[in-house]
């Protein structure tokens, strides 16, 4: 008898704890874990150890797995006609600042959002390229220009 992965959803949360992922990469991350949680259950094998360990193991190889894609997305969508291609050092020291806002407080997905935003792709095209659906890309978007907009606001 196979066992059953949702007695083991506490351990996904552990994993992601251990990994130190931001607030806003949690839900990307728990989603796959979820899956790796159902796919680990239908390999494992009790002559090999423990169930808990083979789950986190499959767990922790996903996630790093989805931050390895994200980030590797992230680089490789923004043509380098977007990237600050200005002599004046004001302007790149703000462009800089700006990429590390974002990479501190939106996930790899929200930031290639944006950034694909600003380079002329369309949804559609954003939305096809990172293998998600149009109303994933608006959804994430918005949210990303919230919490930018928070960041940025001179008010705070």
């Amino acid at each position: 008898m196979k066992p059953d992965p949702a007695e083991h959803l506490p351990l996904i949360n552990r994993v992601i704890t251990q990994l130190g992922l931001s607030e806003y990469e949690r839900d990307e991350a728990f989603s796959e874990g979820l899956v790796a949680i159902t796919e680990a259950a239908k390999t494992y094998d009790p002559d090999k150890g423990s169930l808990a360990y083979w789950l986190a193991r499959n767990i922790r190889w996903s996630i790093q797995s989805w931050q390895r894609k994200q980030m590797y997305n992230w680089q490789n969508v923004i043509p380098e006609t977007a990237r600050m291609e200005r002599d004046d050092l004001e302007h790149r020291v703000a462009y800089n600042d700006l990429l590390r806002l974002m990479d501190d407080n939106l996930t790899a997905r929200q930031r290639v959002i944006l950034l694909a935003q600003a380079s002329g792709y369309e949804g559609k095209e954003i939305a096809k390229y990172l293998g998600v659906g149009e109303m994933t890309v608006v959804r994430d978007r918005r949210k990303a220009q919230a919490i930018m907009k928070e960041l940025l606001d001179p008010k705070n």
